[in-house]
């Protein structure tokens, strides 16, 4: 939408992370309007979404010992930035674990550094392979910037179906209305 609404027709869907509005709604808006309103969406569904205390994905970082606090919230970042890109999660949608390990409590390859990181994501099964490509292409991009070499980088992706989940006082995740789309 940022490019405006050229090529939009009646019946089309504009997505925004898991919003959908029909085309016919926003009809004849001017772009910077409609930029509005679905920012106003966006803190709606932020609120809605936080309220029902739905936390998705589990992210377990396992990370050699040694980096400073500041290194290891800038690693659990980058991993949550990719997330955004990839899965479409809210911003606010955040739940990391860092487990530090000693050098010798980690048993790797030779060629693994100091700064070897395994990502470990729990989520709901449905994400197509695509999404997962550009997930993983994003958590590499995001913590080289921080000088972690692709080598270093292991992720595992673990998929429940939602039935494994239990939300909102002890519901099964297959029996709510989540508020937003995991086959993304």
């Amino acid at each position: 939408v940022s490019g405006g609404c050229q090529g939009v027709y009646p019946g089309h869907l504009v997505t925004l992370s898991f919003i959908q509005i029909p085309v016919k709604i926003i009809q004849g808006v001017e772009q910077k309007s409609l930029w509005i309103v679905f920012q106003l969406m966006r803190k709606m569904m932020i609120k809605r979404h936080t309220k029902r205390g739905i936390l998705m994905p589990l992210i377990q970082l396992s990370l050699i010992k040694g980096r400073t606090g500041e290194e290891k919230r800038n690693v659990a970042r980058s991993v949550h930035a990719a997330l955004v890109e990839a899965f479409h999660i809210l911003e606010n949608d955040i739940n990391i674990r860092i487990t530090e390990y000693d050098r010798d409590d980690f048993l790797l390859a030779d060629d693994k550094s100091s700064l070897y990181t395994l990502v470990e994501i729990s989520a709901f099964a449905g994400r197509s392979l695509e999404a997962k490509r550009n997930l993983y292409a994003a958590i590499v991009r995001n913590l080289n910037k921080l000088g972690v070499e692709p080598r270093d980088i292991m992720i595992l992706i673990h998929e429940e179906a939602l039935d494994n989940w239990g939300v909102r006082g002890g519901k099964p995740a297959s029996e709510v209305n989540l508020g937003f789309k995991v086959d993304v």
